[in-house]
């Protein structure tokens, strides 16, 4: 803050504002420091960060390489917008992680509509297993076909069959959740696992269709609901398994991160890279 001259037109103002009143609890310094406004035009805005952060973290160049952030004007060496990390620089093991805290803090705050929550209860009771429930996340289609740019890249099928099986095996899962909406994805799944070994849930699957997948209309009655219905109860299975292991970035490997809270055992999303 030393050389910083926004800062310095800033704070002397706070500390006017609040001379000679008692600083008692954050409620006062936040309204004290809010409603600091000067004859030129000065105003404040300031609320209270709740988050929780580890403490001891130092930052090391590369991860100060990967910080998103930019300069703005006037005085753009003062003034910056920080909007978080570069994600094409980051590991996937950072964003897990973020996920597993906000899934943590926030685990209470999404609720299925009755609906879908009888669907939900249905499904879990189709899973017979004594042991561990591994949730598999296959995402194909799309993704693997018409290799959007700057998406992320599902790594090879049967080599990621290959690395679902030693998982299990080395971890200790009596069965696998497969989550795909390929359905030649799904096939291989089930040439390589018995029925005692593999669940998945019926929903629309497809194959190369050309287009990404959310523009592909089904003829069904209601088929942007149901899809939508189904999208939701697998990402909800994924959440209740005991872990969770996935080709790539995803938006399900996100959701059921994030509905999880904090709860899997082992999650790992392998890192192949962008488009």
């Amino acid at each position: 803050s030393k050389w910083n001259k926004v800062e310095h037109r800033l704070f002397c103002y706070i500390t006017k504002n609040w001379a000679g009143k008692p600083l008692i609890d954050i409620n006062t310094i936040v309204n004290l420091i809010s409603s600091t406004t000067t004859a030129k035009g000065l105003e404040v805005k300031c609320v209270v960060d709740r988050n929780t952060y580890q403490t001891g973290l130092k930052a090391n160049d590369e991860m100060m390489s990967r910080i998103d952030i930019e300069a703005v004007g006037p005085n753009e060496s003062w003034n910056y917008v920080i909007r978080g990390f570069k994600f094409e620089y980051a590991s996937l093991e950072w964003w897990v992680a973020s996920r597993q805290m906000i899934s943590q803090r926030h685990k209470d705050w999404v609720k299925p509509a009755k609906a879908l929550q009888d669907c939900l209860d249905r499904e879990m009771e189709k899973i017979v297993c004594s042991g561990k429930i591994l949730g598999v996340v296959a995402r194909g289609t799309d993704y693997v076909y018409m290799k959007p740019e700057n998406h992320f890249i599902p790594c090879d099928t049967d080599e990621f069959i290959d690395y679902v099986r030693t998982y299990r095996k080395k971890l200790g899962y009596g069965a696998i959740y497969l989550a795909t909406e390929d359905e030649d994805i799904l096939e291989k799944f089930k040439q390589s696992f018995s029925e005692d070994e593999l669940f998945f849930s019926e929903q629309q699957r497809f194959g190369n269709t050309g287009r990404v997948l959310m523009d592909v209309k089904v003829d069904r009655e209601n088929d942007g609901f149901l899809r939508g219905m189904e999208y939701c109860l697998v990402v909800l299975m994924l959440s209740k398994c005991d872990g969770l292991l996935a080709n790539c970035y995803c938006g399900g490997t996100e959701g059921a991160i994030s509905l999880n809270g904090g709860r899997y055992k082992d999650i790992e999303v392998i890192d192949s890279g962008r488009y």
